[in-house]
């Protein structure tokens, strides 16, 4: 993961997850990712894997977000009033780079044209119609105080169900950092982290996942939603 801030903000998350996690100074590195005491922590996110052909959940919510990025300020800089809006997606119509600009303008004229409300408690779905074909439905609410706004796009899709084989490949992946890690600590965990906040596909671990044993060298790893926050133990391979 190159974002140290985030994997900081995943650390201080759990914590308070995590009874008995050391409570000294976490130190920065790179094989481990921080150290805390003798205790060394590999951090990496889990994305759901795409299906043959498909992009990857994080590129086209990444996509999405930044149209609706660009219409609320185009909206803004219109004179456009102030609105909670959250637009939703046709699927069926996958965003691609170049089609961004151009699907954010037409979002933003098409809120533009229609009367929006003026107070957080009326609630409009705007008219189909005047939106493009890769936005069916946007809903709106005015702000709760005449500034505040919040323009976002839905996630939408089903929540995907992880398997004991997604896990498994993220394990082997981080494998090949366990043994330079080991040379710098006496301990060490692998904190797989599902994070929707950050661009993750809607997903949930199944029953079958967590009661598996995977092979690896870790001495603890953990599947951990900082959202809740919730860390699980997944199991370890049998003493030999």
């Amino acid at each position: 993961m190159p974002d140290k801030q985030r994997e900081r903000f995943y650390i201080n998350k759990l914590r308070d997850a995590l009874l008995g996690l050391p409570s000294d100074h976490f130190i920065d590195g790179e094989s481990p990712d921080f150290r805390i005491g003798d205790l060394g922590i590999e951090v990496t996110e889990f994305y759901y894997p795409p299906r043959p052909g498909e992009r990857p959940h994080q590129e086209l919510q990444a996509l999405k977000e930044r149209v609706v990025g660009i219409a609320e300020r185009l909206h803004s800089e219109a004179g456009g009033p102030p609105l909670y809006l959250t637009a939703i997606f046709n699927e069926q119509r996958p965003l691609t780079k170049r089609s961004v600009p151009q699907v954010a303008r037409a979002l933003a004229s098409a809120v533009l044209s229609q009367e929006a409300p003026r107070s957080v408690r009326d609630s409009v779905k705007l008219c189909r119609a005047v939106f493009p074909n890769e936005i069916p439905h946007v809903h709106v609410r005015g702000s709760v105080d005449g500034h505040d706004k919040l323009w976002q796009a839905s996630a939408g899709g089903f929540v995907q169900q992880v398997e004991s084989h997604h896990v498994q490949s993220v394990i082997d992946a981080k494998m090949q950092k366990a043994a330079l890690a080991r040379s710098c600590c006496a301990r060490l965990w692998l904190l797989i982290v599902h994070d929707i906040s950050n661009g993750a596909e809607a997903a949930e671990i199944t029953a079958e996942a967590l009661t598996a044993t995977y092979g690896h060298s870790f001495d603890r790893v953990l599947w951990f939603e900082p959202h809740v926050p919730r860390a699980t133990d997944l199991r370890v391979p049998a003493a030999v």
